[in-house]
């Protein structure tokens, strides 16, 4: 759900979806992020396997490259374990930009903080989502 991501993920900024799937879902976006030393424009194309995993690649803009996947597995009481892989190249203009401290931070927040965002976001929907069976 692309619409949503800034709600969960601190580095989102949003962006414009260009293209859609047969089922409405968001497959080509242009998509802005907030990089700590600048605001990063790429354009990201989406690929879904559902309901195991879904799967972002960067087609242009300003990372040199970025894949991220993120694998779901049912776990049988009414869970699931999301799991995210990124792998990024922020090229050479970022990467000068981004030296010591900075590169670190960066990378905590492409990275790490996507499934700690999910997580607490999914978690609090669970909290106020209303019961089913108010007298029980």
């Amino acid at each position: 759900d692309f619409e949503r991501a800034p709600e969960w993920q601190r580095s989102s900024k949003g962006g414009t979806v260009l293209e859609r799937d047969e089922r409405g879902r968001a497959v080509l976006i242009d998509a802005e992020f907030e990089a700590i030393i600048a605001t990063a424009h790429m354009r990201l194309r989406i690929s879904y396997d559902e309901p195991r995993s879904n799967t972002v690649v960067r087609e242009s803009g300003d990372l040199k490259a970025l894949r991220a996947v993120w694998t779901f597995e049912d776990l049988g009481d009414g869970t699931t374990r999301a799991t995210y892989e990124v792998d990024l190249d922020p090229g050479r203009i970022l990467s000068i930009a981004a030296r010591g401290p900075v590169a670190g931070q960066l990378r905590k927040l492409l990275a790490e903080q996507p499934p700690q965002g999910l997580k607490a976001f999914v978690e609090s929907a669970g909290d106020s989502t209303p019961d089913p069976d108010p007298d029980g």
